[in-house]
């Protein structure tokens, strides 16, 4: 193959191909990621974690049903986490050895076991949440349900919108000596998208960890897995993609247009490279796969250009284009596997049809 001969007659070609793979890129970018976040578990917790709330017992109260659940926290065979969760995207948390959340500290430290076992309130917070904090005596406070945290570390929040990480991690035991500072109980919803007012992660024992709770001294509690299903994580994605759905729309019809309209002018400007290769001998099987072969250069060739494109309009501060931060080899991947898909599957009939009408060497000929 003679690239810069090819080249000279495709030029309609690569540019309709090179707008069709960025296009492509970005939506498969937005997608994937999209995935990533409907499937990843947020605050550091695996995928094994369950979410729960807790049904109230008779003759239950704060302190008895706290000091119930945190003894169950602390007996678990295998390295523990507990969330207390609200909308307002606060946690309180306790765990039985070093498994916390980590997130990524800008200034100050994380949470750690003696501080989840003090009683002077203390938490993180994310740095978005800097402005609402104090200044009282050299020390940051942050106000919370009628407390005054001291903020001992600022950490960065993730930017996941599907399931976002928590603003602030606060010591739950601390916050529960105080009266009404945090009710322990919750109306259960059966809705399994209605979250229960506590998360849990033990690994491969938290299913265990759940049933010892049903077993133990004043709680009742009803869970449900938080892992999703396959068509669930899908819908959650396509939610988050907004305009990108009319965008991926936009690429397949520049494709079918690629394919009816461009492809066709491309044969018929080689309708004289054609002419001669019959003339010594090719068959129409051989002419096919050439020009294939071609065909699928030139794509290769305008996805590597729409590579170099996506990657500058990505490193554009707050792209519009982009939902979320990141352009990964893998969605670059999927996107050139899919358009090579598309393009070997639409160009190879096309080709044949052309090939096929060209009854004899003379009507290729008189056409030139």
């Amino acid at each position: 193959m003679h690239f810069k001969y090819a080249l000279s007659r495709s030029a309609a070609v690569l540019v309709i191909n090179a707008v069709v793979g960025v296009v492509l890129i970005i939506c498969i970018t937005n997608l994937y990621n999209a995935v990533g976040q409907a499937t990843r578990a947020p605050d550091s917790l695996t995928d094994s974690y369950y979410r729960f709330n807790i049904v109230p017992q008779a003759d239950s109260t704060l302190g008895g049903d706290l000091k119930a659940l945190v003894r169950t926290v602390d007996a678990a065979s295998a390295p523990c986490m507990l969330l207390s969760k609200d909308d307002r995207r606060m946690s309180g948390v306790y765990a039985n050895s070093g498994y916390l959340p980590a997130p990524k500290m800008l200034e100050g430290r994380m949470l750690n076991l003696s501080d989840l076992r003090s009683v002077s309130p203390c938490m993180d917070v994310s740095e978005s949440l800097l402005g609402a904090c104090r200044q009282v005596k050299g020390k940051r406070y942050y106000f919370y349900n009628g407390l005054a945290y001291q903020v001992i570390g600022v950490f960065r929040s993730g930017r996941d919108s599907i399931e976002p990480d928590s603003l602030g991690y606060y010591n739950l035991v601390a916050t529960c000596q105080t009266a009404n500072s945090n009710q322990l109980t919750s109306k259960f919803s059966t809705d399994a998208d209605e979250a229960g007012l506590y998360w849990v992660d033990a690994g491969s024992q938290t299913q265990a960890f759940v049933s010892a709770l049903n077993t133990t001294e004043h709680l009742k509690v009803t869970s449900s897995p938080a892992k999703r299903t396959f068509a669930h994580i899908i819908k959650l994605a396509l939610s988050q993609q907004k305009g990108s759905i009319g965008l991926m729309a936009f690429t397949f019809f520049l494709m079918l247009v690629n394919v009816l309209v461009l492809l066709y002018a491309w044969l018929y400007r080689k309708r004289r490279e054609t002419w001669i290769r019959r003339l010594n001998g090719a068959s129409r099987i051989r002419l096919t796969w050439l020009l294939l072969a071609e065909y699928l250069f030139i794509v290769t060739l305008a996805f590597a250009v729409a590579v170099v494109i996506a990657v500058c309009l990505a490193a554009i501060p707050a792209s519009p284009l982009f939902l979320f931060p990141g352009l990964g080899w893998q969605a670059i991947f999927i996107a050139y596997l899919g358009i090579i898909v598309v393009s070997l599957v639409s160009a190879a009939p096309v080709i044949l049809a052309y090939l096929s009408r060209t009854r004899s060497i003379q009507m290729i000929g008189a056409r030139g």
